[in-house]
């Protein structure tokens, strides 16, 4: 059986990642190197979602430390065709190599590639080169294929796992909250085509809300434009509905629906 180090850059990616891990002859051994994340409780609230992996995964952990002004010092040095996110990626892969050279390693892979907003043939090119001079070899894996990215929100779901909203650190948090601001607005707005700006201003009460109960909160007259539109602008995390009414927009039965780009849990009562 092979002993791999596997960078884990949030516990979500790690659940993506699982899904093939799980397929290879593997002893995994997580490294949660993350120093970008600048905010120390954001930073323990994420490592501490390890410890929600159930037993039966067999992942053991490989202590690191956490340094933030690391991450501050290496992304303020001017390195020749890298923006602050590719300074970020080498430092933690860099650090990650050095570890598994320390600790006898001879396989490294990193659950970056399980993000959609990574590109995936820098982080091969800077494995290949830190496989070179440590003389550990980078597994290359994507992570994102096999519908890995939905396997594991499914687990997260299961375990109970915090979620991020934003990469790590307070750049990366910042452009994160315009982009929310700037999704609120478009959704507003594609909301009032569809309703008008007064009726879309009273259903935009619900936008984001843990539930929407069909028809105690919402009737199904308060959205005859087109149904499934409209909920998707409102974007609720389940949406509770009647089985007469869940008939007439064409649900038949509990889960979750695709609605453009988002996946919709419906609960038929």
């Amino acid at each position: 059986m092979k002993q791999m180090l596997v960078h884990v850059c949030c516990v979500p990616d790690l659940l993506a990642a699982s899904k093939i891990l799980a397929n290879e002859d593997l002893k995994v051994y997580v490294y949660f190197y993350n120093p970008n994340i600048d905010d120390s409780n954001e930073y323990l609230l994420r490592k501490s979602q390890l410890k929600k992996i159930p037993l039966e995964y067999g992942f053991e952990e490989i202590q690191s430390l956490y340094d933030p002004n690391r991450y501050l010092t290496f992304v303020s040095e001017n390195i020749a065709g890298m923006d602050r996110c590719q300074k970020c990626i080498y430092m933690r892969l860099e650090k990650t190599f050095e570890t598994a050279a320390e600790n006898g390693f001879l396989h490294v892979t990193t659950t970056l590639t399980a993000s959609p907003r990574k590109e995936q043939e820098f982080i091969r090119r800077i494995g290949e080169a830190m496989a070179v001079r440590y003389r550990v070899a980078f597994d290359f894996y994507n992570f994102r294929s096999d519908n890995g990215i939905s396997f594991g929100a499914d687990l997260c779901r299961r375990f109970g796992i915090y979620r991020q909203t934003f990469c790590g650190c307070s750049f990366s948090k910042k452009e994160s909250e315009e982009l929310h601001i700037l999704s609120q607005k478009n959704r507003f707005k594609e909301l009032s085509e569809i309703v008008g700006e007064l009726k879309a201003e009273n259903l935009f009460r619900f936008n984001g809300s843990a539930e929407i109960r069909i028809p105690y909160d919402i009737c199904l007259e308060d959205i005859k434009e087109d149904p499934m539109k409209i909920l998707k602008s409102l974007r609720p995390k389940s949406i509770v509905i009647n089985s007469s009414e869940a008939k007439e927009i064409g649900i038949t039965k509990s889960g979750r629906i695709n609605i453009g780009n988002w996946r919709a849990k419906f609960i038929v009562v």
